[in-house]
């Protein structure tokens, strides 16, 4: 909406709804209707006698608490601001009557019964009532009859009556200088104040180019591990199968993550994409929910854009990789139990700030044991990813464990082997 005449606009709303009523209600019951006017309470005459009005006084302004914050400046990828946010406000009004005892409170009885049936304002009538100032001759009212955008904004105008106690009615009336009259608060929200141009001008157009590109039908409807044959968790030494259509087309390309994958074209074909990781890749990836991305190429102007893409979430899980005999040393105090480091390789490599954990669980019964991954101190040129944690084991009873590793709340997952052995599994003793 634009700012400079929303404020404005809203006023003219409400002058209209109370009119409206009036004049029906004058019509109905056989007297002339009080005038209706906005800006400051009247103060009588000097020889005592007021007109007869029904007065809105916009007396404050106030934040809209819920919209406040709720869209940001919009900044392109150089940090530049393109547009800034609506300033989402409340009106505040005093709705008074003025002129002889009777007629001031039908004026006022009639004027809270309009606003009261308004609520919602509806934008049919915003438009009526910014519409019917176009035959006015104050060039600001005929501004507001086409410029304003009140009706077209994302929230409709709404009307509520709000309680004023009698230190609040006081000082509004003090401070306009006028004898108090029948009053009553009432709350517009919410108006929202925008810009009419974006912050900045978009860069022009230097050439103007058509290109006519064949469009193929790619989906991506399944997406799974495999190793093999045998189906597997997504990891990074297992490969990606994926169902769908479209995936013969000779300039397909796919990413995990930003990343580059490798097609293998033999178990490949127009329904079903096989997918590798590769190792450079694997570096570059982390464990969590990571953006599958399959994407045609066209040629446009000359240069190669993408012209069409499906995309998939996957979870990429750790995988441990633990020595097949532990070297953990026995525990001084009790040779049932090891106390001493456990290197574990991890794939792909986990970042200093990520928590990760060892658990490990023994097949042959008794608690679990968890061990925090420590991160050790940074230190020059030390790496920011680590494809090897060191965990402190202290006094784990010696046997056999079930290993898994949890990296940023994501678990690796033990997989059988082939004599239906869940690994990996970890030997201390």
């Amino acid at each position: 909406m634009t700012a400079a005449l929303a404020i404005a606009a809203t006023t003219e709303v409400l002058h209209y709804l109370v009119e409206s009523a009036l004049t029906k209600a004058a019509a109905v019951h056989g007297f002339a209707a009080p005038g209706v006017r906005s800006g400051a309470p009247p103060k009588p005459e000097t020889n005592g006698s007021e007109p007869s009005v029904v007065n809105l006084f916009l007396h404050g302004v106030t934040p809209n608490p819920a919209l406040r914050n709720h869209e940001a400046p919009y900044r392109d990828a150089n940090g530049r601001r393109r547009s800034n946010a609506p300033l989402a406000l409340d009106l505040h009004y005093l709705l008074s009557a003025h002129g002889g005892e009777a007629i001031r409170e039908i004026g006022l009885g009639a004027a809270m019964h309009s606003l009261q049936q308004a609520a919602i304002v509806p934008r049919t009538t915003i438009r009526s009532a910014l519409e019917s100032l176009a035959s006015s001759n104050d060039p600001a009212k005929k501004a507001l009859a086409t410029r304003s955008g009140l009706a077209e904004q994302l929230e409709s105008l709404t009307i509520s009556l709000q309680s004023l106690d009698v230190d609040a009615l006081t000082k509004l009336w003090t401070a306009v200088q006028s004898p108090l009259r029948p009053s009553a608060g009432y709350l517009v929200t919410t108006v929202l104040l925008d810009d009419d141009q974006p912050q900045a001008t978009a860069l022009p157009a230097l050439q103007a180019a058509l290109t006519a590109l064949p469009l193929r039908r790619l989906v991506l409807q399944r997406v799974e591990g495999r190793r093999g044959t045998i189906p597997w968790p997504i990891v990074a030494d297992a490969d990606l199968l994926l169902e769908g259509e479209g995936f013969d087309a000779p300039e397909l390309e796919a990413t995990l993550g930003g990343q580059p994958l490798t097609v293998d074209a033999t178990a490949s074909g127009p329904s079903r994409l096989r997918l590798r990781i590769p190792a450079a890749t694997v570096t570059q990836l982390r464990v969590g929910q990571l953006p599958l991305a399959l994407t045609l190429h066209g040629v446009v102007n000359g240069q190669r854009r993408p012209a069409q893409q499906a995309v998939a979430t996957v979870l990429l899980r750790p995988s441990p990789v633990v020595p097949a005999g532990s070297a953990v040393p026995s525990d001084p105090q009790d040779a049932t139990r090891v106390t001493g480091p456990l290197d574990v390789g991890v794939s792909p490599p986990v970042d200093r700030a990520q928590r990760a954990a060892l658990h490990l669980a023994p097949l042959g019964g008794g608690a679990d044991v968890v061990v925090p991954w420590i991160p050790p101190a940074p230190a020059a040129n030390a790496p920011a990813a680590f494809a090897t944690l060191r965990f402190q084991l202290k006094r784990v009873p010696k046997g056999t464990y079930l290993v898994r590793l949890q990296v940023a709340g994501i678990d690796s997952q033990p997989m059988p082997d082939a004599a239906g052995a869940f690994q990996p599994q970890l030997v201390l003793a």
